[in-house]
């Protein structure tokens, strides 16, 4: 191990401590308990209905604009 090594490892602990996981962990479930979007996406090509987004339309392929 190097000392470059050693030194980015210390950093990186360092700035770990200083963080609040209980933030970040909050943060990050009620992300998941909400979803960022209820919209209905519609294929251009073919009206493909979904609730997610697309890039590629699952039903007919076609790629989105």
């Amino acid at each position: 191990m190097g000392v470059s090594t050693k030194a980015a490892a210390w950093k990186q602990r360092k700035r770990m401590n200083t963080m609040s996981m209980k933030d970040r962990m909050e943060e990050k479930a009620a992300a998941e308990r909400a979803p960022p979007t209820r919209d209905e996406v519609t294929c251009q090509h073919c009206g493909f209905k979904a609730r997610y987004k697309f890039h590629r339309c699952p039903e007919c392929e076609e790629v989105q604009k």
